[in-house]
């Protein structure tokens, strides 16, 4: 008898356990499956499809705190912070020692309002010795930034002074033709002040209204002293992690004594966090720009017309480095056909601190295609521009840094009268007031 029960039990598990594990891997196979789809949803802003999907995982694998986590993130992106708030703090309460689950839910309880609890949360994680460096610096950068509509401050004015050494002075350094003072140096001291109000916060919803004022005194050549006068305008609003913001601005600028340009300046953004150490912006740029003529520039309406450009920039923050990449495309459709061209820019840039200081470094190439041929010379214009520029900055105190800067201009081209090289170092003490 015992040996039949023995074989029964034999026979039960040969057919039972073949099928559990069928089972499991049906469920691993919807989780993947159903986390995959989440993922791609989710990124592309389809937040309700996206949370059906990481439904469709959780149920698949309840233990699984990921579907919990992308679940709650679903969620928040959507504007539903109640129900974002009320999963993520199920996962934290399950899983103390999860240091994604708090970073996730301390983004949607700052969102919601609740700052204090969001930045206790965010330096929990910024300190645990389990996360990995990659969240514990996002965790700090959060914490580095002011908190909307509280920490920050409705009005923030800024002021730089300063002086500098251009040993070219040129204008504009697409026209350096044009300039009379070609291949001069001079010292220049100058003041720029900028005021910024933000005068609408609803929810994640933000709208500022700022004015520039910039003024620079040449100690010989007068004639190139700029005034100009930019007022702005922006709103922003939060996206899950990222933001869609749309700014236009004015320049009203005096040469000498002459009214020089005046531009119209509309820029749409989306700033995106694709990793917690990393962003990524999206733009459009149209810029609407009226040159006049004058004494010393007596072809300048020639240059006026639209510029509109398309870039991307992706920074990445890994402990005390910030590396930056970014893309620029341009076309310029100026009054005169030979003052129109077709723009590509690529640039990197490095930024750190060490010993107190922070530094700030970039290169970049511009190449420009000019669509028809300048008077009186053989050929389309063809430029190659190279920029390098470096920087160096102490903060003394909360608000005043003093930074000292470099930067080198190489502009190669097809025809002699557009190449030129210039150099301009500058010391300047700015100040947050």
């Amino acid at each position: 008898m015992a040996r039949t029960g023995f074989a029964i039990l034999w026979v039960f598990a040969l057919l039972i356990l073949p099928c559990a594990g069928r089972a499991q891997d049906d469920r691993d196979g919807a989780y993947e499956i159903a986390m995959t789809k989440g993922i791609m949803e989710l990124e592309t802003g389809n937040y309700a499809d996206a949370i059906g999907f990481f439904k469709q995982a959780a149920a698949a694998k309840p233990v699984e705190r990921n579907a919990a986590i992308s679940l709650g993130i679903a969620y928040g992106r959507s504007g539903d912070l109640a129900k974002a708030e009320e999963i993520l703090q199920q996962v934290v309460a399950a899983e103390p020692s999860n240091s994604r689950a708090k970073y996730e839910l301390a983004l949607v309880l700052r969102k919601a309002g609740k700052v204090q609890k969001a930045q206790e949360l965010f330096n929990a994680v910024a300190a645990s010795g389990q996360a990995d460096e990659a969240l514990k610096s996002a965790a700090q950068a959060q914490m580095d930034q002011a908190a909307p509509g509280t920490a920050k401050p409705r009005f923030s004015t800024t002021a730089l002074a300063g002086i500098e050494y251009d040993s070219n002075v040129i204008l504009e350094p697409s026209v350096p033709v044009t300039v009379a003072g070609k291949n001069k140096a001079d010292w220049s001291g100058l003041f720029l002040l900028d005021a910024s109000y933000r005068f609408l916060e609803r929810g994640t919803l933000q709208a500022n209204a700022a004015y520039q004022f910039y003024k620079n005194i040449y100690q010989n050549l007068a004639e190139f002293n700029v005034l100009q006068h930019g007022p702005r305008l922006g709103v922003q609003q939060a996206l899950g992690r990222g933001a869609l913001g749309l700014n236009y601005g004015f320049s009203y600028t005096l040469v000498g004594s002459h009214h020089y340009s005046n531009e119209h300046t509309a820029l749409l953004f989306l700033d995106q966090r694709f990793t917690p150490a990393s962003q990524t912006q999206f733009r459009y740029r149209m810029q609407d720009q009226f040159y006049y003529a004058s004494d010393a520039f007596l072809l300048n309406g020639d240059r006026s017309g639209v510029v509109n450009s398309l870039g991307v920039t992706h920074t990445v923050k890994t402990g005390s480095v910030t590396l930056i990449g970014s893309y620029d495309f341009s076309l310029d459709g100026a009054r005169k056909d030979y003052w129109s061209f077709t723009g590509h820019k690529i640039l990197a840039g490095i930024q750190t601190e060490a010993a107190g200081l922070q530094f700030s470094g970039s290169a970049s190439y511009t190449d420009q295609h000019y669509d028809a041929v300048y008077p009186g010379y053989p050929a389309k214009r063809h430029d190659g521009m190279q920029e390098y520029l470096l920087s160096v900055s102490k903060t003394l105190g909360r608000s005043v840094t003093i930074t000292l800067s470099d930067s080198y201009t190489i502009n190669d081209s097809n025809l002699a009268a557009f190449e030129y090289t210039r150099n301009i170092a500058g010391l300047f003490i700015g100040a947050r007031l």
